[in-house]
């Protein structure tokens, strides 16, 4: 899907971008997890250490516009999650709490005691338990896209007229035994906050082939069923990360720090320039 945090994984999948990287291209590394490799991505700079983190299924070098526009305050570096080469790809181990450890181990081998953090869609749950487990390690959060709740979000997706799937594929298929299940607690986020949401009046995810009578019914459940989930989300985020600045995103695509990068960046700067 787009912007919305319903479909967030759907768009992980089926509106994956393909972007040329710009100039000033990272350096590639590997660090060790728990017997397998991870790929990352550093692109250098000056200052503290921010680190950020994909969605489902997308690359880390999609984060190119945003690291090239933050370096000159922070050393950037963006990880490739598990399953995703060049990263390894093992058989198991998808579980929120493995792929929690895979970010700590990232930094230990990094020797980064605190960080700012940043990801995208599913990365929000992997930022939330960081940051709740490991709270002095957590300097601040960034959630572009990634305030939705897989087990509301799930339940709503059952009667979606387009029958979407929020992707397919084994490494999808291990984290879906847990994801469609879970339920975010921000409460114990205290960090400083900046909550980046997309957010569409419209569904999406309507081929232009569809029938009129088809086209009226996801219409109809977007508007009944997603816009009012999603409503409830930033409520919920809101109360209970009180600390929290939430920026609206009318109309933007769930892929908005690409696409928008100009406008992400501006308040990513405008969040870390204000007090910590």
């Amino acid at each position: 899907m787009s912007a919305l945090l319903v479909l967030w994984l759907v768009l992980e999948v089926s509106q994956n971008p393909q972007l040329g990287i710009q100039p000033s291209k990272p350096s590639e590394h590997f660090v060790q997890s728990h017997g397998i490799k991870l790929h990352y991505l550093d692109w250098g700079g000056s200052g503290e250490p921010l680190l950020l983190l994909t969605g489902f299924g997308t690359p880390a070098d999609t984060f190119q516009p945003l690291a090239i526009g933050l370096r000159e305050r922070f050393h950037v570096y963006a990880l490739t999650r598990r399953g995703l080469p060049p990263s390894d790809e093992p058989q198991s181990g998808y579980e929120l709490s493995v792929l929690v450890a895979d970010v700590v181990a990232f930094l230990d081998a990094r020797g980064l005691d605190r960080v700012h953090l940043a990801g995208h869609s599913l990365a929000g749950l992997e930022m939330t338990e960081l940051a709740t487990r490991y709270p002095k390690r957590v300097r601040s959060v960034v959630y572009l896209d990634a305030i939705a709740d897989p087990a509301s979000a799930n339940t709503v997706l059952q009667d979606d007229p387009l029958k979407t799937a929020p992707a397919s594929g084994r490494v999808w298929g291990e984290i879906s035994r847990w994801w469609s299940q879970h339920s975010v607690d921000f409460s114990r986020v205290k960090a400083p906050t900046l909550a980046l949401v997309a957010l569409q009046q419209q569904h999406p995810g309507v081929p232009p082939s569809a029938s009129a009578e088809l086209r009226a019914r996801a219409e109809t459940f977007w508007r009944t069923a997603v816009v009012p989930l999603q409503n409830r989300w930033i409520e919920n985020f809101r109360r209970e990360v009180p600390q929290a600045r939430v920026v609206i995103l009318k109309d933007a695509g769930h892929y908005f720090y690409i696409e928008r990068a100009p406008e992400v960046l501006a308040e990513m700067r405008r969040f870390y320039a204000g007090p910590r």
